[in-house]
C-alpha cells in the first residue's frame, strides 16, 4: 500500500510518499514507477494516494492527471475536493457494481492547499477515503465500502486540540507552538503505519539531537520541511529494503514531494 504523508507547517505544506507500486498481474511483483504525489499548476492545491492502483482502467497517477488538467482553474478548494470525491465515487461504483467484492479496494486520498475563510488564509487537508476503521497502531485499515466519505482533517484536528486561539484566526498560531515544542502536525496512511509511526518519531528526535550538537543548522524554511519529510520516507523505504523480499517490498522506489507556501 506504500506510505503517504501530508505535514503542516508555519512555512506551508508537504505531501511526499515513496515510488514502490505493487502489480498483482500477471504475477505479483513491486516495481518502483509510481508517482503518489502530485501538483496543481502554481502550487494552489496538492494530491496524494495510496490503496488501490487503478480506477477506471487507468493507473492513479494517470487518473489523477487527467483529473488536474480538468480541474486546474478551479476556483475554490473545497469545491475542488468535493469534485475529487464524486468523480471517485462515479468511477468506484463502475468498477465494483452492486454484488461484486470490493472489500479489499481501499483507497484513501489526501487533498491540500489553502483555503481563505474569513479573509484568513488557513491549510486544509480534505480526507477522503472508502476504509471503515484505521487502527493507528499497527496500521491496519478496515474493509473497504462502495462509498466515499470526506473531512477536512486540519480542522478536525485544530478543534480537538483544545489550542486557545478560534478557527480559522488561531491555526498558524498552533501550528508554530507546535513546532517551538518540537512536535508537528503530520498525517500518514498507507503500509505498517504503526513502524513507519516510530520511524518518524525517532528520526525527528535524532536530528533535534544533532542540531543541539551543533551538528547541524536550525531547521528552518519550507526546504528544510520538505528534506525532514523526504527523510523519514528514505529511512522507512530503506526497512523495507533491508527486511523483506523485492516482491514484498511495498515502500521504497525513491521519494516524490511537492509543497506549498503559506500564501
Amino acid at each position: 500500500m506504500s506510505i503517504l504523508l501530508t505535514a503542516y507547517y508555519p512555512e506551508g505544506i508537504v505531501f511526499a510518499a515513496d515510488k514502490n507500486a505493487t502489480i498483482q498481474y500477471p504475477v505479483h511483483y513491486v516495481s518502483s514507477t509510481a508517482t503518489k504525489v502530485l501538483s496543481w499548476p502554481r502550487s494552489r492545491a496538492a494530491v496524494g494516494y495510496v490503496g488501490l492502483g487503478v480506477l477506471a482502467d487507468l493507473e492513479l497517477d494517470e487518473w489523477m492527471r487527467i483529473f488536474i488538467a480538468s480541474t486546474r482553474d478551479f476556483d475554490n478548494i473545497e469545491d475542488l475536493a468535493n469534485g475529487l470525491m464524486e468523480r471517485v465515487q462515479h468511477d468506484f461504483q463502475r468498477d465494483f457494481p452492486e454484488n461484486s467484492d470490493c472489500s479489499r479496494a481501499q483507497l484513501i486520498f489526501h487533498l491540500g492547499g489553502f483555503r481563505e475563510i474569513q479573509g484568513i488564509q488557513v491549510p486544509v487537508m480534505y480526507y477522503i477515503h472508502n476504509h471503515t476503521g484505521l487502527n493507528p497502531a499497527t496500521g491496519e485499515y478496515g474493509p473497504a465500502v462502495r462509498t466515499f466519505r470526506i473531512s477536512d482533517a486540519v480542522r478536525v484536528t485544530y478543534q480537538e486540540s483544545g489550542a486557545p486561539g478560534g478557527y480559522p484566526d488561531g491555526v498558524r498560531t498552533w501550528l508554530e507552538t507546535l513546532v517551538n515544542h518540537q512536535s508537528y502536525l503530520w498525517y500518514n496512511n498507507g503500509a505498517n503505519l504503526g513502524a513507519f509511526n516510530i520511524f518518524k518519531s525517532v528520526l525527528w528526535q535524532a536530528l533535534q539531537e544533532i542540531r543541539r550538537a551543533g551538528f547541524a543548522p536550525a531547521f528552518t524554511g519550507l526546504e528544510a520541511r520538505e528534506a525532514f519529510c523526504k527523510m523519514a520516507v528514505q529511512v522507512f523505504g530503506s526497512y523495507y529494503t533491508e527486511h523483506y523480499p523485492p516482491q514484498y517490498r511495498v515502500v521504497g522506489g525513491g521519494v516524490d514531494a511537492v509543497t506549498i507556501p503559506w500564501p
